[in-house]
């Protein structure tokens, strides 16, 4: 191709790049059927043509142009990963896991093939998973996003003592703070409230300014039946995250249920200043048993935790 049109045909690639991190498929799609016309022959084009169509939703379309920038450009990793995660959208787990295995042995450094590679093979319930895991930790052990997608799919299959096999593995490896949330709510889920106490600790030393996890021990305490030391952890949540509402409304529950009503007054009165919805779940708290009051003015009730 002349140097003339190569430059146009980097512009207009650009154009369509633009359009796409803007979410304008619609857009991209068009200009990518009139790049297809001038320059048939131009693997990057079909490339392009593909991506644009998986992100406007379109499993079908995205293999047929990935299939022609193959032909064009054999065993080219970037475009078998977009075949594999259309295929995977298509829910055709043989195709995707194909895609994805070959993308990954041509890219070995790149985690994105790999990790796709593995949530296929977990969805499809391969007996590979096992050796595909150890790979991972072995190589990609800092990568949080990708490893906290691998745990959500676990998550929602209820595969519970799996998805806490995995988070020991990366957390043994490389303590981050989300994956240690995460591995505490699975394990409160299976009620090691214990386990998730200890795990939440570690998150927190790791980073005293998580409000998730400041949130999610105070919840952790509260099931311990220690509401005291679960109002502070909220306390420490609504510090963290000043927005923090429903942190808030949690601590005027713990003081609540830990005896102290002029406490509890406090933090409610914090959170309906942060948002007013939260009064109704107030109002429903402050009469619970046995340590509550009953308000038969909700008006009144409202206006005292104004002062």
């Amino acid at each position: 191709m002349p140097r003339r049109g190569r430059a146009m045909l980097k512009t207009r690639i650009a154009q369509v790049l633009e359009r796409l991190d803007k979410g304008e498929t619609a857009e991209a799609v068009r200009l990518c059927a009139l790049l297809l016309q001038e320059f048939p022959g131009e693997a990057a084009v079909h490339q392009l043509a593909a991506a644009a169509a998986l992100q406007d939703g379109r499993p079908a379309d995205t293999l047929a142009a990935a299939k022609k920038a193959l032909e064009l450009r054999p065993r080219h990793g970037p475009t078998l990963v977009l075949a594999g995660k259309a295929a995977r959208a298509a829910s055709d787990t043989a195709l995707a896991r194909s895609l994805l295995a070959e993308a990954a042995r041509l890219m070995p450094e790149r985690a994105e093939p790999h990790f796709l590679h593995y949530a296929v093979l977990l969805e499809g319930g391969s007996p590979d998973v096992a050796g595909t895991l150890e790979r991972l930790c072995q190589n990609f052990p800092g990568n949080t996003v990708e490893w906290q997608e691998i745990i959500d799919i676990l998550y929602r299959a209820g595969q519970f003592e799996q998805a806490l096999h995995v988070l020991a593995r990366i957390t043994d490896r490389a303590p981050d703070p989300g994956l240690l949330a995460k591995k505490a709510i699975i394990l409160r889920q299976c009620g090691r409230m214990t386990e998730a106490r200890t795990v939440l600790e570690q998150a927190i030393r790791l980073n005293p300014k998580s409000a998730r996890a400041w949130f999610l021990l105070g919840l952790t305490l509260q099931d311990e039946q220690m509401p005291a030391e679960a109002a502070e952890a909220f306390a420490k949540a609504q510090r963290a995250e000043p927005d923090f509402a429903e942190a808030a409304v949690n601590e005027g529950i713990a003081w609540q249920e830990a005896g102290d009503l002029d406490a509890a007054r406090r933090a409610y009165g914090n959170a309906v200043r942060l948002r007013q919805d939260t009064f109704g779940r107030i109002a429903q708290a402050i009469t619970a048993a046995p340590r509550g009051e009953l308000w038969l003015d909700l008006r009144a009730f409202r206006l005292s935790l104004a002062r």
